[in-house]
């Protein structure tokens, strides 16, 4: 029992290729989070809630009434018809190419795949 209280309180090395990430808790952090956070808010949140708030100022009756013409239902159709089909191709040649990569060795293989993989 003796044996297990007194281990080594030396740091061991990481493995190679490990990436070992130090925290420091300085008010710089805090400072850059506080910066991130306002650049999200006047970029992203403010512009939402402004057109959120002009789009509904008259209510959801003028809202819905512009969801049911006809120019918008057909908008709204060929937006799913070509997501569905994009999703279709990427799915075929994403299969197609991950077999290219995996089975067979050939010139501009590794630009292909986009790493640094090397066989």
């Amino acid at each position: 029992m003796a044996d297990s209280l007194t281990t080594s309180a030396a740091p061991t090395r990481p493995a190679r290729g490990k990436v070992v990430t130090v925290r420091s808790r300085s008010p710089f952090r805090w400072v850059l989070r506080l910066i991130v956070i306002a650049y999200l808010f006047f970029l992203v949140i403010w512009p939402v809630t402004l057109v959120a708030k002009a789009t509904f100022s008259r209510g959801l009756a003028p809202v819905l009434d512009a969801l049911q013409q006809p120019e918008v239902i057909f908008a709204f159709k060929l937006t799913l018809s070509v997501a569905f089909w994009a999703v279709v191709i990427n799915t075929a040649f994403g299969i197609v190419v991950s077999l290219l990569l995996v089975r067979y060795t050939f010139p501009g293989r590794r630009a292909l795949s986009g790493s640094n993989y090397r066989a």
